[in-house]
């Protein structure tokens, strides 16, 4: 399972659209968290970051 910092939480929360409707970005913010989950479970401590001790990064395409 995957931990997700409260930085990130609050930067989920922060996304919206002016574009699609609310339900259209909760389905994407969704499939995000499923993509960003994956990638990390996929890619596990590959990309240590240098400035955070026991953190990784995780580019999601």
């Amino acid at each position: 399972m995957v931990q997700w910092t409260a930085t990130a939480m609050n930067r989920l929360r922060q996304i919206k659209s002016e574009h699609f409707t609310d339900q259209e970005t909760m389905e994407y913010k969704m499939n995000l968290i499923r993509r960003v989950e994956q990638k990390i479970v996929t890619m596990g401590t590959l990309m240590p970051s240098r400035e955070y001790r026991n953190t990784y990064y995780c580019i999601v395409d």
